[in-house]
């Protein structure tokens, strides 16, 4: 499967197949017309190995294999004794499941070069083996690592799995299930090590050709900024490190620029959709705000973003805000990324 088709096709079967089916409120019509078309899917002999080595056999995904094969076996047995429409179906893609997965290894055995293909074939099977093994040491260092990082990142150090704060930093982007709340304050604190981290798990991102606020989205969606005034600081310093690196808009005149308007984005954030605040910030206010802190290091003198570059800011702001309260979701891909060793 193609690299760039992982994260769309992630989208639609979570959301249209298996978020439908395992929502307890969806109707038994419903579920019987999904699994029909779940049965259309399960039917091609690729199908359910592409799935499971793409997502299942993937640090960055969840495991949308094993999601699928629990729902229809628990639901292909009725509790009552009579089966319905659904269960029916559910039960005709176990079948199917299991036609597949037959047929796809009798092509295996019947290749027209049988050693060739059997060592190639071998290779494969035990290299999705060890990232499968890893991934079910990710996600137990997960959940400990949420009830105490420092148990939950020496699990990963005991399996060799980590090694150094790239390790680490990787592990807080693609681990699944981790806790946004509890990744934003490992990544906020102090201590030499999470600040080694955190400058690695900032420049994991990749925005090439993202504006200021664009790149700010995403990279908050990944964990949820803590209240400590600090901690936001010490985060939003390395974004704006990062970021610069990577800009090529020459809006910028230095790193430090970018932090003074991430803070400013932020702050305006807030301004724009906290219940709390009466008398809202105006486009003019939000423009006074950072006006000579763009500075030309070269000149030494102050200089103005763009007026039209923040006009778009507060006017994107102000239609949609940046969510900075944990929504439930798991950290966002990084892609190709593996830890070292």
């Amino acid at each position: 499967m193609k690299r760039y088709l992982r994260g769309p096709l992630e989208v639609i079967y979570s959301r249209l197949y298996l978020a439908v089916l395992e929502d307890r409120s969806t109707s038994e019509a419903i579920k019987e017309v999904v699994l029909e078309g779940l049965l259309d899917l399960t039917s091609l002999p690729s199908f359910l190995p592409d799935l499971y080595a793409n997502y299942d056999c993937s640090l960055a995904s969840p495991n949308l294999f094993e999601r699928t094969v629990k729902f229809v076996c628990k639901h292909s047995f009725p509790v009552s004794g009579v089966f319905s429409n659904s269960q029916t179906a559910a039960l005709h893609v176990v079948a199917a499941a299991l036609t597949s997965i037959e047929t796809c290894c009798s092509s295996s055995s019947s290749s027209s070069s049988p050693a060739a293909h059997n060592d190639e074939g071998v290779r494969e099977s035990e290299r999705l083996q060890r990232v499968k093994l890893r991934k079910r040491r990710y996600t137990a260092a997960a959940d400990m690592f949420n009830r105490d990082p420092r148990k939950g990142l020496e699990m990963l150090k005991e399996a060799g799995l980590i090694h150094t704060p790239r390790d680490t930093a990787i592990f807080l982007k693609v681990g699944q299930g981790l806790d946004k709340r509890v990744v934003g304050d490992f990544v906020g604190e102090r201590e030499e090590n999470n600040q080694a981290v955190l400058k690695e798990y900032a420049e994991l991102f990749h925005w090439a050709g993202d504006s200021v606020l664009e790149a700010l989205r995403g990279f908050l969606e990944a964990f949820m900024l803590p209240g400590e005034a600090q901690k936001i600081e010490r985060i939003t310093d390395n974004f704006a490190k990062a970021y610069y690196k990577q800009d090529r808009s020459e809006i910028f005149n230095s790193e430090d620029a970018v932090h003074i308007l991430t803070f400013s984005i932020i702050m305006l954030n807030t301004d724009q959709h906290s219940p709390n605040v009466k008398k809202r910030m105006t486009v003019e206010d939000f423009i006074r705000n950072v006006r000579g802190t763009n500075e030309n290091k070269t000149t030494k003198k102050p200089e103005d973003f763009p007026r039209a570059y923040l006009e778009a800011i507060f006017k994107s702001i102000g239609e949609r805000e940046i969510k900075l309260k944990d929504d439930g979701g798991s950290p966002s891909s990084a892609g190709p990324m593996q830890p070292s060793g």
